[in-house]
């Protein structure tokens, strides 16, 4: 019976050590955020990951106490060995395989692995859109030294062992209990000593939770565990966060949607045309005239002096798809959801199109990419756009990036279309070229060989084709009548200084100019808060257009709005405003920021929040 606890023993702490050494390959593979932290604050993630690395080795260990405990006896030694062997190598695989997207992903989205990344697995072509060959060879590599690492250490020490195990004996039952007993306390969390002996609570993702520092803590958890983590709370986790009595939080939510002051009617006219150019990744931190490194958007900085610039505007969250359903329909991303993964709900839902289709504008969707990836066909359809033009539409040698059609071409062709169509019309674009893997159909701008330049020669592209656009389309006839809107479907933590919970990693620019905006407001700036939500209601407000159907969104022209933004991602829900900073971290449990909040009757951006996520469950 020694043998076989020895062997049950050394088997967990084999996965620790596995655990322990995919945590120091997550801290190398993010190395220019590890190099920025404390060496002994990152030393501690080793220590507390420890709880969750625990915890998901516990269950890595149940289908081997079952074998050793039936298997080990005389005659079954081989069989026991191979299914063992199997099991390991198994599991080091797609451990592996999910320890090293989860460090990639955190490298792009500064955001743990968890199952909504998994969406994006209905369409891998457009997956594969977004990797280089060195992004897929560098983690293949680790993944192989991993397995066969590991592998080697099981053959050379545990597998041995399994061949020598006891044979069957009255104790074995008792081996069960024991170590059925052991493992369960790291799964369900351990015990509680004090005022009595008792199971302790169940163990959350909080229990990594140390540091001031987010990637610290980040570091810290589980990836294995998180995963499994945030896929078994999926879909009734956001309804679990009732913080406060319902009515009273509806009716604070509906207090502060109310206006005061009168509209500032900043357009010369009441029907004009609209352009509305949604520009990936475009984030404060690389623009100009909000304070970002002013060299990846020269073109889109200068036309600001010929424009209306909204100062504090904020993405509703992290991706492109809630960034354009905030932007279209005004209702807001939760953590885990926006309306464009639902498409059942869009009968239900408003859309921008319909409702400038009532006041017979005609309407185009231009998209250099694939509308099947996020639902964006379905959702465009069913906004009843008259003309929808994808990469479909153009023979696949244009695809001269792994998106699609890069954004000189479909600008260009943008144009040409508006010149065509029949006014009052609006029209939309949603470019591409500056989402990653930042494949440019020109010379990079900047030479540096990381991420961070890669983007901002990116975005130089872009800007430099969308300022070619607008030279071009302000000596087209139709320009005296059109407002055009530059706004960016997310923030981007390229050149951010700023941790990924923090208001300004959602902080974009939004931009109006065109014929249509009066002179008196070129090159002026709107100080109020607001977010990608509040796009419709603001329009609508300036075209003198009911906007009641747009039940989250704002006025931000108001002369006295309720001036604030919300924005979430899949970790924690923000609230900002001139003097409010409230983040909630769902996953901790704890309040990370709560600056101004004390003359709210509740925390702000909980109480949004719940309000929220209750209207997505109701829909």
């Amino acid at each position: 019976m020694k043998k076989n606890i020895t062997f049950l023993i050394s088997y967990f702490l084999f996965w620790v050590l596995f655990f322990e050494v995919c945590r120091a390959l997550f801290l190398i593979l993010n190395l220019s955020k590890t190099a920025n932290i404390p060496v002994l604050e990152i030393g501690f993630a080793f220590l507390k990951g420890l709880w969750l690395d625990f915890s998901i080795t516990s269950y890595f260990c149940i289908f081997p106490i079952l074998l050793v405990v039936f298997l080990g006896q005389n005659k079954t030694e081989l069989l026991l060995q191979k299914l063992m062997t199997g099991y390991t190598c198994f599991l080091l695989f797609v451990s592996s395989f999910l320890v090293l997207v989860d460090a990639k992903l955190y490298q792009f989205w500064e955001l743990k692995l968890t199952v909504e990344p998994l969406k994006y697995l209905s369409n891998p072509k457009e997956l594969v859109h977004t990797i280089r060959f060195i992004d897929v060879l560098a983690p293949f590599f680790c993944i192989s030294i991993l397995v066969f690492g590991f592998y080697f250490l099981y053959k050379r020490y545990l597998s041995a062992m399994l061949m020598q195990l006891s044979p069957f004996s009255i104790y074995r039952p008792l081996l069960v209990l024991l170590f059925g007993g052991l493992i369960f306390f790291p799964i369900r969390g351990g015990i509680d000593l004090k005022p009595k002996i008792a199971l302790g609570l169940p163990i959350s993702a909080s229990a990594a939770y140390y540091s001031k520092f987010t990637f610290c803590n980040h570091a810290s958890l589980n990836p294995i565990w998180y995963c499994i983590y945030s896929y078994s709370r999926a879909e009734d986790k956001e309804k679990l966060y009732a913080f406060y009595e319902e009515n009273k939080v509806n009716d604070w939510i509906k207090k502060s949607k109310q206006q005061e002051g009168e509209t500032q009617f900043v357009l010369n006219q009441k029907r004009p045309n609209i352009v509305l150019i949604i520009v990936e990744s475009l984030s404060a931190n690389v623009f100009g005239p909000l304070g970002g490194n002013a060299e990846g958007s020269p073109k889109l900085s200068e036309w600001c002096n010929q424009s209306l610039l909204f100062k504090n505007f904020y993405a509703s969250g992290t991706r492109s798809d809630r960034g354009i359903s905030a932007l279209i329909t005004g209702i807001p991303s939760t953590p885990n959801r926006c309306i464009m993964d639902y498409p059942p709900l869009f009968s239900k839902t408003p859309f921008v199109y319909k409702t400038l289709q009532r006041e017979k504008y005609n309407s185009s969707f231009f998209y250099g990419g694939d509308l099947n990836f996020l639902n964006f066909e379905s959702f465009f359809l069913e906004a009843q756009v008259d003309n929808i033009v994808s990469r479909a539409d153009y023979p696949m040698s244009e695809w001269k990036s792994k998106w699609g059609v890069p954004d000189d071409k479909m600008l260009s062709d943008f144009l040409e279309s508006i010149n065509n169509q029949k006014q009052p019309f609006f029209s939309s674009i949603f470019t591409l070229s500056s989402h990653h893997p930042f494949d440019i159909p020109v010379p990079l701008k900047f030479k540096e060989n990381n991420d961070d330049f890669r983007f901002l020669s990116a975005i130089h592209f872009t800007d430099d084709c969308i300022g070619t656009f607008l030279q071009k389309a302000k000596s087209q006839s139709w320009w005296q009548n059109t407002l055009v809107v530059l706004v960016s479907d997310h923030s981007v933590g390229h050149f951010s200084k700023y941790e990924n919970n923090h208001p300004n990693r959602f902080h974009i620019p939004m931009i109006w100019t065109g014929g249509a905006l009066k002179n008196e407001y070129k090159g002026k700036t709107i100080d109020h808060f607001g977010g990608q939500a509040d796009f419709a209601t603001t329009l609508f407000a300036q075209l003198e257009i009911g906007s009641e159907e747009y039940h989250w969104g704002k006025n931000i022209l108001q002369t006295k709005p309720n001036s604030f933004a919300y924005y979430s991602n899949s970790e924690f829900v923000g609230y900002v405003s001139e003097n409010t900073q409230s983040i909630y971290n769902f996953v901790s449990k704890e309040q990370e920021d709560s600056i101004g909040i004390s003359h709210y009757p509740f925390d702000p951006a909980k109480a949004y929040f719940q309000a929220l996520t209750t209207s997505y469950y109701q829909k």
